[in-house]
């Protein structure tokens, strides 16, 4: 990533603008709803209760933002997440919760604005909607434009979190939007399901992850 900044930073700004134009003509056509393979996990605890985990029939459908903007990414995401406790240990389980939801990843951060003119600053901020399609005006690109590129963030971003009861727990989500603004190039998502546990005795975690994917 160090590289790819030194590199951009090199470059006037008509040019960066350039790149990502090309890097978005590419990425945001309309595109096929992408299956993922399902993931699986457990561990023991250090008390003896076996915790698993499983993330299952996750697809991820790319489309092109609605926005139509150069610095942002849309698609929606499907799962179903689900996570239970087997064996027998030594003390009692006192809590336990499942979480689910995606970590994202920016190649270039653009957030902290682009200077137009005489100073006037405006810019797209970095935002996350995992509760409904929404559109967010962004800065219009000038010939006269300036900005300050910075290394790229990775953000976790939780849907759900669910209690266990019984021994277990489950989280399905279905069609639910994601996008991500205020980012010029490629923007990687992955998704993640962990499932942590407290006892007298111990406190345990247990995690599994999705590939990673492009939006």
């Amino acid at each position: 990533m160090s590289v790819a900044v030194r590199v951009l930073r090199g470059l006037s700004i008509g040019s960066i603008v350039a790149v990502g134009a090309v890097v978005l003509a590419a990425g945001t056509g309309s595109a096929e709803p992408n299956p993922v393979p399902d993931a699986f996990e457990t561990t023991t605890t250090g008390d003896g209760w076996v915790l698993n985990i499983r993330k299952t029939g996750e697809i991820v459908n790319q489309v092109p933002n609605l926005a139509a903007s150069q610095f942002s990414r849309e698609g929606f995401v499907s799962y179903r997440a689900e996570a239970d406790i087997t064996g027998n240990g030594d003390a009692p389980v006192n809590g336990a919760s499942l979480e689910t939801g995606y970590q994202v990843g920016c190649g270039i951060d653009v957030s902290s604005g682009l200077a137009v003119g005489l100073g006037l600053s405006v810019g797209p901020s970095i935002g996350i909607s995992a509760t409904g399609p929404k559109a967010d005006l962004g800065a219009q690109v000038q010939p006269n434009v300036s900005t300050t590129l910075k290394p790229g963030t990775i953000t976790d971003v939780p849907f759900k979190t669910k209690e266990l009861a019984n021994g277990k727990a489950g989280v399905s989500v279905k069609n639910v939007h994601l996008k991500i603004d205020g980012c010029m190039g490629p923007v990687s998502i992955r998704s993640y399901v962990t499932f942590s546990t407290t006892s007298d005795s111990f406190d345990d975690t247990v995690a599994a992850y999705g590939p990673v994917m492009w939006l």
